[in-house]
């Protein structure tokens, strides 16, 4: 009884083995030989870049503290 399972699961083994073997075969054969080479574009704009470093806490606190004691 055991001999027949270790048989049926070999052979379902064999088939999903030939199954995916023959996708990896179709999708690489319809794949396009061009790469497609870009720059990398900045997600974030400039002006929300420069606003951004106006507003650092740091830089304000450093000119308060140039006037004190």
């Amino acid at each position: 009884m055991q001999r027949k399972y270790t048989i049926y699961f070999f052979l379902c083994y064999t088939i999903l083995t030939l199954i995916v073997v023959a996708n990896v075969c179709v999708e690489t054969g319809e794949a396009d030989q061009e790469v497609a080479i870009r720059h990398i574009e900045n997600p974030v704009g400039k002006t929300e870049k420069s606003s951004k470093m106006s507003m650092d806490s740091t830089s304000i606190n450093l000119k308060n503290e140039n006037n004190g004691k």
